[in-house]
């Protein structure tokens, strides 16, 4: 097994702390390595490195591309690229590249997609499910835009819950992370919407790590959580008239409550084992011995040309159109 050399490429402050625990303390967890910090200077040049970098530009920056063909074929960990405009030619000259920055159809075969993650501070270093009464039946933290509105709506009289709206991502109104552990270790479900133009949040994970079961839409028309978190026991509907239904059914029913209850922690429990062990195996060239299915069915979708053309209307041809409008408005 192959020491490393993790090199952060991100910029000091948030950008490297805001998913460095998830990073080293799971992702990692299986790897020898080292960590340095080169606050994107691109100076480091280490041995059996493992680039850590983030951007959701369309281009990366020429001196990026310049900087990792110092390497021969680098392990690259790509942040951040939610939107998923983003000129990847550049991957080639990887061995592997790791997005955990969302899911992307359109990828070459050397490139993995791994859960968002969560925020540091949100990491449960005792994850072992235990029975006890929860306070809210379910809860949701958050701002207010797509669908929310509807899906608060219609779980309001599912009572008692926990609903908290701030004005927007990371704003100065949002609950703190030990408020909101407290309010996730409380709740049975926790109610995981859209993000601004992505299915997948850091609310999962985060709420994962406190025995939450999450519940959420397709995307798509599909589950699309599937590609990045495999066979996994999530509540994932039509719509959230039907997610009510079956969130009602679990509360009206105590003994299959619990047992999706346990089902849900004990998966998560093996899911993050499993994530840090697959990991290891694919940027150690042990691909067979990858047993995440998410992997397999990040692989089968890329002959999908349906499921593409949807893929490209949602992040692309909408997004254009949106511009366009905005700016035909400003105009006139």
């Amino acid at each position: 097994m192959k020491f490393r050399n993790v090199i952060y490429q991100t910029k000091k402050g948030s950008a490297t702390e805001f998913e460095f625990e998830f990073i080293d303390k799971v992702l990692f967890s299986q790897i020898p390595h080292k960590n340095f910090f080169d606050n994107n200077k691109l100076l480091l040049k280490l041995e059996n490195p493992i680039i850590v970098y983030s951007t959701d530009s369309f281009f990366i920056e020429e001196r990026f591309k310049k900087y990792i063909r110092n390497f021969e074929k680098p392990v690259l960990l790509h942040l951040s690229n939610e939107s998923q405009w983003h000129a990847s030619a550049y991957y080639k000259q990887a061995q592997v590249v790791i997005r955990t920055a969302s899911w992307n159809i359109f990828t070459n075969n050397n490139v993995y997609t791994f859960p968002l993650g969560f925020q540091s501070g949100y990491l449960n270093t005792n994850l072992q499910f235990t029975e006890k009464k929860r306070k809210f039946n379910w809860c949701f933290c958050g701002q207010i835009k797509s669908d929310r509105k509807e899906m608060l709506k219609t779980f309001g009289d599912i009572l008692p819950n926990f609903s908290f709206q701030n004005e927007g991502w990371l704003s100065t109104d949002s609950l703190s992370t030990p408020q909101l552990i407290e309010i996730y270790k409380e709740s049975i479900f926790a109610l995981c919407p859209l993000g601004n133009i992505n299915f997948e949040c850091f609310r999962t994970m985060e709420v994962l790590e406190y025995g939450c079961i999450p519940v959420t839409t397709e995307f798509l028309n599909r589950d699309c959580y599937k590609y990045i978190y495999g066979d996994h026991p999530f509540i994932v509907a039509k719509s959230w008239k039907e997610a009510k239904l079956e969130v009602i059914n679990l509360i009206n029913d105590n003994e299959a409550l619990k047992k999706k209850q346990k089902e849900v922690s004990d998966w998560y429990f093996n899911f993050r084992i499993e994530l840090a062990k697959d990991l290891n195996y694919i940027i150690n060239n042990n691909i067979k011995a990858v047993t995440g299915k998410q992997f397999i069915y990040q692989k089968e979708v890329r002959s999908d040309i349906l499921f593409k053309f949807k893929f490209i209307h949602h992040f692309f041809i909408k997004r254009v159109i949106h511009k366009f409008k905005k700016y035909i408005t400003s105009k006139y």
